[in-house]
């Protein structure tokens, strides 16, 4: 889910995943392997390794400890990025505003976590161009539909998120109850400790077909000019280091190459989001 968040150096944590890339680098100690041509060159905070701080959470990114793998749309994406790249990867799960953190303080080269793209988030970190078109939505029992009908609810969200300044504007900061992440949200909604939650519909989707709650429904929210920041959906991009130009102009040469190709279709169709929407030019 997308952040945005202060220095917070000391949330970074500790575990992290070497991806193992066949025939291209050696996984178990980022060195190059001779046979790998790579599509770009670029400079990364520790050579041979793209670092990716990831904020943990399906259906964007799921780090497998003990596995070779990174699943997810970001987990694929960045997946095949580091191949092209003969780099091998270290997926590093953060809590939501370590992950800026991460990168101004040159911790980390990308950020995984379906994050959009936003004017205060240029003024720390790179972004790149649209990768794909996300929708906010809210997720209840009642099935609430509009950022009206959530006045006197008392409504969850991911803490460090887009949302939080918009829907403690819209409904109050009394009604806003702010979690680590979308799963925590969901618990707490089944428990009826609060009304409903609010994120991107991609991922409350994914979450409430996951854990089989057929009780819960997601509406994703209609374009409403009273609320702008919360109808408007976002545009995903792939954040890295602010000052790595060539790792920036890499990235951008590899999003054309896997929207061109179909790949961007592909992988989001694996994840329920099939709908063209996701991928039409905005």
């Amino acid at each position: 889910m997308p952040k945005k968040g202060t220095v917070v150096a000391a949330l970074i944590a500790s575990a992290t995943l070497a991806i193992s890339m066949t025939g291209c680098m050696q996984a178990t100690t980022g060195s190059s392997a001779a046979d790998c041509t790579p599509e770009w060159n670029f400079e990364t905070i520790e050579k041979g390794k793209l670092i990716v701080a990831a904020v943990g959470t399906l259906p964007y990114v799921d780090i497998r400890p003990g596995s070779s793998e990174a699943g997810g749309i970001d987990g694929s994406f960045y997946t095949e990025f580091a191949k092209r790249a003969c780099l091998s990867v270290d997926f590093r799960s953060l809590g939501g505003p370590a992950a800026v953190a991460a990168m101004t303080e040159k911790q980390a080269d990308v950020a995984a976590g379906g994050w959009y793209a936003t004017p205060e988030r240029a003024k720390s970190i790179g972004q790149t161009s649209s990768v794909w078109f996300n929708y906010n939505g809210i997720v209840s029992s009642a099935g609430l539909g509009t950022v009206d009908s959530l006045q006197g609810k008392t409504v969850g969200v991911v803490g460090g998120s887009v949302y939080v300044a918009p829907l403690e504007a819209a409904i109050s900061s009394d009604h806003v109850k702010q979690y680590q992440t979308a799963d925590a949200i969901l618990q707490d909604l089944k428990a009826g400790r609060i009304d409903a939650g609010v994120g991107t519909a991609v991922e409350m989707g994914y979450q409430v077909k996951a854990r089989n709650e057929s009780n819960l429904k997601v509406v994703p929210l209609e374009s409403d000019e009273k609320y702008p920041e919360l109808t408007q959906g976002g545009q995903v991009n792939f954040p890295h280091t602010k000052d790595n130009t060539a790792l920036g102009q890499a990235l951008e040469d590899y999003i054309k190459k896997i929207q061109s190709g179909g790949t961007v279709q592909k992988v989001l169709a694996e994840y329920g989001a099939d709908d063209a929407k996701y991928t039409k030019q905005q």
